[in-house]
């Protein structure tokens, strides 16, 4: 047991701590970027899908909520949902380079090395 838990455990850190910077970085990016955007009295959001299911507590107003929005992005939780509201409220382009990049970096790039 010890042989396999020596060899995951090195490996599982450098992911979390790598995974847990990109958290903090991309949630203090979205604080900035649509903290305060996302409202329950926005005739915009509540148009399409986003406001239709309720989704106003996936915001980036506060930096609680950035983390979970963060992670359902990152599991492609409807993640077309929270694009969707975040397009329009803060621009289709800002928006949809904003949860690319964090789905390319978070998802694709950190990954287990190959020989585990």
């Amino acid at each position: 047991m010890t042989g396999v838990y020596g060899a995951v455990l090195p490996e599982f850190l450098s992911m979390a701590s790598t995974l847990i910077v990109l958290f903090f970085l991309f949630g203090l990016l979205g604080v900035q970027l649509f903290g305060g955007l996302i409202r329950t009295d926005s005739k915009a959001l509540a148009q399409i899908d986003f406001g239709e299911l309720g989704y106003y507590a996936n915001s980036m107003n506060y930096f609680g909520s950035a983390g979970v929005t963060l992670f359902e992005l990152m599991v492609l939780n409807n993640w077309q949902v929270i694009e969707e509201g975040y397009a329009i409220v803060g621009g289709p382009v800002l928006a949809r380079l904003y949860v690319v990049s964090f789905y390319i970096l978070a998802v694709v790039l950190v990954r287990p090395k190959e020989s585990l």
